[in-house]
């Protein structure tokens, strides 16, 4: 037996496993690695998020719960939007292929038994076991990087939290680690909440955070959302149509030739719309080594079509839950004049630059000057007063 092929793999693994995480994205560096950050993705914990994300759909019963939607209603409601979403924001680089078990497995427990706790990784973990164990038998979880988990409508299936796990510390079945994993509850079920709900728990699965705030003292639901409202699924995940030009950068959507990086003097930049996947996608200033401005074009739906500037400031050292993104709005929300677009968008539904516009940061020496550019597009002026 020849022992030098397997002597070079081991020494491979063994410096892969030394080698530090890449903590630089887009001139910005992360000073620890975060989990749910902004700063690259880390390959170890979360799954590829580029060519064919294959998962399985199983369906739990709890004895607490109702009769509910037929599971193939489920599925209607979760999957084929959510397919066509990812399919479309990561422009054709992922796809989500779902494969449904249209078999309910009986849950041991009810819904409210602390055993199903889904705020704790254990009794999560404990939870997506038992249905594994259930399906066991009709499922090969080796074919599988996901597990979708729809249970009944129940008392205890409030919210549709996602399970992650480090490699060795996910549960096993057939041979193979499972490590990633979505439950979803009666949250699905809320109007426009579906499929969106799955595409912002999938987001998690691939290494994003959650742009709203988890601070209890904000309780207004406004301000929940003050953070980014919903120009990100990872926020007010009901009407998005893209994810952010940072989060498609984390998620290699988009690479570095899309993004202009200026870190120091003066610069006419031209904007396409994130959508089209082409030329210069998003403007980035970094302001220090962990916070930068990004600037890209969007629209706020397919109601409201007209085009503008999204300005926004990224914190590759802030966590999930506390502000990572911040979107920097044009105009201030005004809910009295606006009470259907308050209704519909919660926040920031006002926040694009329109051309003659500027936003402008004195104390960091920043200023962005918006002008028409070419083909619908925008052209930004950029001064530095001071160099990153």
């Amino acid at each position: 037996m020849n022992f030098i092929p397997l002597l070079l793999s081991l020494v491979a693994a063994l410096l892969f496993m030394q080698a530090p995480l890449p903590q630089e994205l887009l001139g910005l560096k992360a000073p620890a690695p975060i989990f749910l950050g902004e700063g690259p993705t880390d390959p170890a914990l979360h799954p590829p998020s580029t060519g064919t994300l294959k998962a399985v759909m199983l369906f739990a019963r709890f004895p607490d719960g109702e009769e509910d939607l037929a599971m193939q209603e489920l599925h209607q409601l979760l999957v084929p939007q959510a397919a066509e979403f990812f399919e479309s924001a990561s422009y054709g680089k992922l796809k989500l292929e779902v494969t449904p078990r249209f078999q309910w497995y009986a849950m041991k427990g009810s819904s409210t038994d602390p055993s199903y706790d889904c705020s704790k990784h254990d009794t999560h973990m404990g939870y997506v076991q038992e249905v594994v164990a259930a399906a066991d038998e009709a499922v090969d979880f080796s074919d599988y990087e996901l597990i979708y988990v729809v249970a009944n409508k129940a008392p205890g299936t409030f919210n549709s939290p996602t399970f992650n796990a480090h490699g060795g510390d996910g549960l096993r079945a057939d041979g193979h680690e499972i490590r990633h994993a979505v439950t979803f509850g009666n949250d699905v079920r809320g109007k426009d909440w579906g499929w969106q709900t799955l595409v912002h728990e999938t987001g998690h699965v691939l290494g994003l955070p959650d742009l709203y705030s988890y601070d209890p003292s904000q309780g207004v639901y406004k301000n929940i959302h003050r953070h980014t409202g919903s120009w990100d699924p990872m926020g007010f995940q009901c009407h998005s149509r893209h994810y952010l030009a940072w989060h498609k950068r984390k998620l290699g959507w988009l690479d570095d030739e899309h993004f202009e990086v200026v870190t120091n003097g003066s610069r006419s930049v031209d904007l396409s719309h994130i959508e089209s996947g082409s030329g210069t996608t998003a403007l980035v200033l970094p302001i220090s080594q962990t916070e930068a401005y990004v600037a890209e074009v969007r629209h706020l739906s397919e109601k409201h079509q007209e085009p503008g500037v999204l300005i926004y400031k990224v914190s590759v050292a802030a966590h999930s839950g506390r502000g990572p993104i911040q979107v920097l709005p044009a105009k201030a929300d005004d809910d009295e004049a606006n009470p259907e677009m308050a209704k519909r968008y919660i926040a920031h539904y006002d926040a694009l630059y329109r051309a003659g516009s500027t936003f402008e940061d004195e104390q960091a020496g920043v200023q962005i000057q918006v002008r028409t550019g070419e083909s619908g597009g925008f052209r930004l002026e950029v001064t530095r007063a001071k160099d990153r």
